[in-house]
């Protein structure tokens, strides 16, 4: 067993994959020993081989709109999970175990209690899903990225501390970048590509070539690259890329952004000061992204379009409406940033590891 020594669970897609990964790296700057643990079939299959650290993957399944045979199949999943995760718990004897959500999360944590190792969860959402829920009855203390999240949590259990940021993404320039036209406006379509926003995207095109007061940024995703691609071919203020290698590059350039509504996207957004235009999912658990979105558009930094009501004309005139009064919305945003999330989770879980008088 490493002295310090710590396993993280999370993944299935970004939203909790890249705090685990906030976390990883500010638990490694601290002098501890790391280990994360993911999904076979999540977004961290792909993305931790990037990374220096060792990782598990365990096979897992979600069953909440499944149909009652794949519901049995996740279950028998999830009890191997759970047999393999004690593995795994015995070998690294960790001093605690801390979730950041995704189905993902659920065995390594029940398999964390099983065996007397504290377990720790962090929450992205304004609405937890199933899996943090659980994990919430039986954890030490959860935290909290919304405080609309609280009441699934017993008030002795939980704080609201915002979500972590990649280190990447902190180096990025805060702020609106150009005061005078033409601004950039940065549309992300996620890895998949949002089939509604790059359909606006392609709409809004014979609005863009007439109009030299906007740069346009489009991350199509695998999703209609191609169809993007050539509505914007001899567009000379419009750059269209599939994937994005460097999100800190493309926050450099951004004035505004159009995305969906995440819980990672909007705390990056709002860590650096960049107004959004948020079109939520409308089929994410519990309609967690709106809710999320809320949150943000309360403050003033951010408007809504609904997915169903989005197309190319719309866009246009919401990044136009906006694009006089962007300084005040990223203003705005100063409100609800908060930069150290990952230093005050580290020290709220040392402070009560002593507590529990563990060695440290």
């Amino acid at each position: 067993m490493q002295k310090n020594s710590i396993l993280i669970t999370g993944g299935g897609t970004g939203g909790h994959l890249f705090p685990a990964i906030a976390m990883a790296n500010r638990f490694r700057l601290e002098g501890w020993y790391v280990e994360l643990v993911g999904s076979k079939i999540g977004l961290e299959s792909k993305i931790l081989k990037n990374y220096d650290f060792k990782y598990h993957l365990l096979g897992v399944s979600g069953f909440v709109g499944k149909s009652v045979v794949k519901k049995i199949k996740a279950i028998v999943m999830l009890i191997f999970a759970i047999i393999r995760s004690i593995k795994i718990l015995k070998d690294l004897r960790p001093k605690l175990l801390l979730s950041t959500g995704g189905f993902v999360s659920l065995p390594i944590s029940i398999a964390a209690k099983i065996i007397g190792i504290p377990v720790f969860a962090m929450e992205q959402n304004s609405f937890p899903g199933l899996a943090s829920r659980i994990i919430g009855k039986f954890a030490e203390h959860v935290f909290l990225n919304f405080s609309t999240a609280a009441r699934f949590f017993k008030e002795t259990k939980f704080s609201v501390v915002g979500n972590p940021i990649r280190t990447d993404i902190k180096k990025a320039q805060k702020g609106i970048k150009h005061k005078n036209f033409p601004i950039t406006v940065v549309i992300l379509g996620g890895s998949r590509g949002a089939e509604t926003i790059n359909n606006a995207a392609i709409e809004m095109s014979k609005f863009i070539k007439t109009d030299n007061s906007l740069n346009l940024i489009i991350q199509t995703g695998t999703n209609l690259f191609k169809q993007v691609s050539a509505a914007y071919r001899n567009i000379d203020n419009a750059k269209v890329i599939q994937f994005i290698d460097d999100m800190g590059d493309i926050y450099n350039a951004a004035d505004l952004a159009v995305s969906r509504a995440g819980a990672t996207t909007i705390s990056e957004l709002s860590y650096l000061l960049i107004p959004a235009i948020f079109v939520p999912y409308p089929f994410a658990a519990n309609n967690h992204q709106k809710i999320n979105a809320d949150e943000i558009v309360r403050t003033g930094g951010a408007t809504i379009i609904e997915n169903g009501k989005l197309s190319g004309e719309l866009l246009y005139r919401t990044i136009k409406e906006i694009s006089v009064r962007l300084q005040e919305m990223s203003d705005s945003l100063k409100k609800i940033g908060r930069p150290d999330a990952d230093i005050v989770i580290l020290r709220k879980i040392k402070d009560m590891l002593h507590d529990f008088k563990h060695d440290l």
